[in-house]
């Protein structure tokens, strides 16, 4: 018997699947005799057949097959449709949502060409705010759209290999906080090279490995997951006034199904089109955006650079308003940082450079809504709990001592910069036109600029001094604070036989530090204090008759 070519084998083994399974049956053996294997080998061919044609037929059910616009489709008029259509039935609280929204629609006819598939995040506070509204404006214009209001993790993975559908998921809030799995397979479809899960599948338990690679739509109330959040672009609807009226979006209207038809056909025919074309752009990206924020608006300011300098613009201010760094999510982690921060910068530890871990307790819990008062089980946070959080910023606490006290568990303000640095984004830059600082006049500025320079050196011998004064009631705590150490304790008897009449200046700690003082200086006043750092009554009263 001759060896049947493979193109003719397989165009058997076709045309049996096609055939009636009554017909089948009665030439089965002929078949594989003729073919040249065994019946059962040639039935398992048959069977894989069948269920392809079975698949063929479902997926023209899911997404029947349209045809591409006739003509050349220009993006900018394209854009502008879709952004109409979206505004003629929402009320959007600003053009941000609806341009974000109108690029994101269009980049699901080029999830084949794109490295990075950014999720939609449609959320509100409360219900009734148009988040399905906008939805099914979504699905009526997306490519090979289907829309779910629950889903389990086997049938997502399972749908975005057979047919990479727009998936548009409703009513998130009810089941996908708790649902770690589906909530890491929609995690891993954000980044093309990642965007696989394995599982085992068949009698044998064959490993096979699903693509979860697609364009997503996640609608609900309130917020996601951070991981899922970090991958998203978020549209955050409000409710409409009793004054805001908007055209009702009506399902069998005919002549508003045509127009999404319209729509779905021409973004087909510029995706034909320019597919190549949007591969090979390097958009302009907004300085402001960390670096996944870039990666998810990277494919849509792709597309608004191909539209023009009008999308381009509109695109680029949506970004930095949606996802700009105002935007960040605020981890327990970052929070106890930024405290950290705050306290160090307090009047109380400005210039303290150590701190032992029983202060910084203390000072983290006396802090207006924060969640350390409470943060162990409706208790204080502890110092385990507080080493333990900042170990994962690699800051760990040591064994120190500061100035004369006891050898205790405590951190170093050189231990937090690092991380402060990293982890705490810089305010944004105030502008002229915003800044609430009124301009001086070069007088008032040069001042202010003395002042500085008196208050950086007072605080430069306040930094270096371990003293404590006590002074007259009627003297204020700030200038006390700054005195430094009388370089003698008998400097009265140095200038004149009679005792100094300044008694309330005299008490000096007793064990030696001074390290502060500038000891090549001869000392201003009576009472060995070099002014002006020098509070006594007889220098203030030598200063007002000056």
């Amino acid at each position: 018997m001759a060896d049947i070519p493979a193109d003719i084998a397989k165009e058997t083994i076709l045309k049996l699947a096609i055939i009636d399974k009554l017909e089948y049956e009665r030439c089965r053996e002929i078949e594989a005799n003729t073919l040249g294997m065994r019946v059962s080998a040639l039935d398992d061919l048959v069977s894989l057949e069948r269920k392809k044609i079975e698949v063929s037929k479902d997926d023209g059910v899911l997404f029947p097959q349209e045809i591409p616009w006739e003509s050349e489709v220009n993006l900018s008029d394209l854009l502008n449709k879709i952004d109409e259509a979206i505004n003629r039935y929402m009320v959007l609280p600003s053009a941000h949502e609806g341009t974000a929204t109108t690029l994101w629609i269009v980049q699901t006819y080029f999830m084949n060409v794109l490295e990075c598939a950014p999720i939609l995040h449609i959320k509100s506070p409360e219900p009734r705010c148009g988040k399905t509204t906008l939805t099914r404006l979504i699905f009526k214009m997306s490519y090979k759209s289907l829309l779910a209001s629950n889903i389990s993790p086997a049938a997502l993975f399972r749908l975005i290999e057979q047919y990479s559908p727009t998936l548009l998921i409703d009513e998130a809030d009810s089941f996908l906080r708790e649902n770690e799995e589906l909530r890491g397979i929609i995690n891993s479809g954000h980044d093309r090279d990642a965007a696989f899960t394995i599982r085992c599948q068949g009698e044998y338990h064959a490993i096979k490995k699903f693509c979860t690679f697609g364009a997503k739509v996640i609608s609900g109330i309130g917020n996601i997951a951070d991981t899922l959040e970090d991958r998203s672009i978020p549209i955050v609807l409000r409710r409409m006034l009793g004054t805001e009226k908007k055209e009702k979006m009506s399902m069998h209207n005919k002549t508003l199904q045509n127009d999404f038809e319209i729509i779905r056909r021409m973004c087909l025919r510029f995706a034909k089109d320019n597919s190549s074309k949007l591969k090979s752009i390097n958009p302009d990206i907004p300085c402001n955006l960390n670096d996944r924020a870039a990666d998810n608006w990277h494919s849509l300011l792709s597309l608004a650079t191909l539209a023009g300098n009008v999308w381009s613009t509109k695109a680029a201010s949506a970004a930095m308003a949606l996802t700009g760094n105002e935007q960040c999510t605020i981890t327990i982690g970052v929070e106890l940082l930024n405290d950290i921060q705050e306290i160090f910068s307090s009047d109380k530890f400005r210039h303290a450079q150590r701190i032992y871990s029983s202060d910084l307790l203390e000072a983290l819990t006396q802090i207006d809504d924060a969640p350390w008062p409470t943060f162990n089980r409706g208790k204080p946070m502890t110092a385990r709990q507080l080493a333990h959080r900042l170990k994962e910023f690699s800051v760990k606490s040591k064994d120190l001592r500061i100035q004369y006290g006891p050898n205790k568990k405590g951190f170093e303000r050189s231990d937090f910069e690092d991380a402060w640095e990293r982890y705490i984004p810089l305010p944004a830059p105030e502008s002229a036109a915003t800044s609430a600082t009124p301009r001086q006049s070069p007088a008032d500025a040069g001042c202010a600029v003395a002042d500085i320079q008196i208050n950086t050196l007072h605080d430069q011998f306040k930094q270096n001094t371990s003293a404590t004064v006590n002074c007259l009631s009627n003297i204020e705590e700030q200038h006390v604070a700054s005195n430094l150490p009388r370089q003698n304790q008998n400097v009265a008897d140095k200038y004149s036989s009679e005792p100094s009449n300044d008694g309330d200046c005299r008490a000096v700690a007793d064990k030696p530090h001074y390290s502060g003082v500038i000891e090549d200086s001869k000392s201003d006043c009576r009472c060995g204090y070099r002014l002006p750092f020098c509070n006594c009554p007889n220098t203030i009263q030598a200063e007002a008759s000056n």
